[in-house]
């Protein structure tokens, strides 16, 4: 082999080792900079490590256009992030299925993350299952916004 592609495949090897050490790099610094991961004030840990959130806050009853969610529960295991909640139509009539956008807050208000859950279509008085999921760890929100 010829000293010159030595000399190229050396380069290229090293940055393809640059290239991934900085995409690595990223991940680390997005991992333990997420503002969510690192506020526990919020959380409790269960005995099979699943983080439960435990914000007032988050918990309330919230409305939008007609629909009620409640028992709403926020947790993350495995580095997926876990939305549940009861959806009620309170209106008297027949709510189209839709897309929700639910954004995840941090004390200060600020906007951390959203999720965009489908709906079906609910009848007036008739009750769904919220569940909806997403990667990263989000469980120490302090509360969310539902718009649509």
């Amino acid at each position: 082999m010829s000293k010159k592609k030595k000399i190229l495949i050396t380069f290229c090897t090293l940055v393809i080792i640059l290239i991934l050490c900085i995409v690595i790099g990223v991940f680390i610094w997005k991992q333990n900079n997420n503002p969510i991961s690192q506020n526990e004030k919020y959380v409790q840990i269960l005995e099979d490590g699943t983080k439960l959130n435990v914000s007032k806050k988050l918990n309330e009853t919230k409305n939008i256009d007609g629909l009620e969610i409640k028992e709403i529960q926020l947790t993350e295991s495995g580095n997926t992030t876990q939305l549940l909640g009861t959806i009620t139509n309170v209106s008297n009539e027949t709510k189209p299925e839709s897309i929700i956008t639910i954004t995840f807050l941090d004390e200060q208000g600020n906007e951390i993350a959203e999720m965009k859950p489908y709906i079906k279509e609910l009848k007036a008085g008739e009750s769904t299952l919220l569940n909806s999921s997403m990667t990263f760890d989000y469980a120490g929100a302090y509360d969310i916004r539902i718009t649509k």
